[in-house]
């Protein structure tokens, strides 16, 4: 996999254990996300996903509980083309709190997960693809 760093200074991104899916990352510059109000914020990293994946931006485990950011976007979807020179991974956040979160440069809050995928070709058809319903959406119960 092809990484970029644009701030040198920064430790390079790294998985925390031989275990660990997620590859921590660290946040390129300060930030004020002011309280129920959303921004970015930018992790310092273009980075070229392997064949037939893309890679997800999701919160480490103690990022909430910590600054109570959630991303806005639920996972940030990187595709394997967004890796240009303008193309730094961002996180999209929320927070949820009343007070002022302030982000410091350095700080790892996200991390990011390489999933597999595949684009299948479209086909469109004409008549329903069956023709027997499950009843809708939430149809299999409480």
């Amino acid at each position: 996999m092809k990484v970029f760093q644009i701030d040198k200074d920064l430790p390079q991104p790294k998985y925390a254990t031989s275990g660990s899916v997620g590859l921590d990352t660290y946040v390129r510059e300060s930030r004020l996300i002011q309280s129920k109000s959303y921004g970015l914020i930018p992790l310092n990293l273009i980075i070229q996903a392997p064949e037939g994946t893309f890679i997800g931006v999701l919160p480490r485990s103690s990022t909430f509980k910590r600054t109570g950011l959630i991303l806005a976007n639920s996972i940030g979807v990187i595709d394997r083309d967004y890796c240009g020179p303008e193309d730094e991974i961002m996180a999209l956040v929320y927070n949820t709190s009343d007070n002022i979160v302030e982000i410091d440069k350095g700080e790892r809050l996200f991390q990011l997960i390489i999933f597999n995928c595949e684009t299948p070709e479209i086909e469109i058809v004409e008549e329903c693809i069956k023709n027997d319903s499950r009843g809708g959406h939430g149809s299999t119960g409480k």
